[in-house]
């Protein structure tokens, strides 16, 4: 991995600093950023679709409900 800016953020922020600091995945995640209007959701809507999940974040073989399911 390259050296980073100690400087620029996020490494500046004082829990990134401290000597205890330590961040850990069990296993592999993906980590999108960006601006807001950037079309994040949508990619994960569109990987959610073709992978046979509700857009609404659903388990597979459920459905998100409505707000006007919702509100009775």
């Amino acid at each position: 991995m390259a050296q980073q800016d100690q400087n620029s953020y996020p490494f500046s922020l004082p829990i990134v600093l401290g000597d205890n600091f330590d961040l850990t995945f069990e296993k592999p995640i993906t980590i999108l950023v960006g601006e807001n209007g950037s079309e994040m959701s949508t990619l994960l809507e569109a990987v959610a679709t073709m992978a046979g999940l509700g857009e609404g974040g659903s388990a597979q073989g459920m459905a998100a409900v409505g707000s006007s399911l919702a509100a009775g």
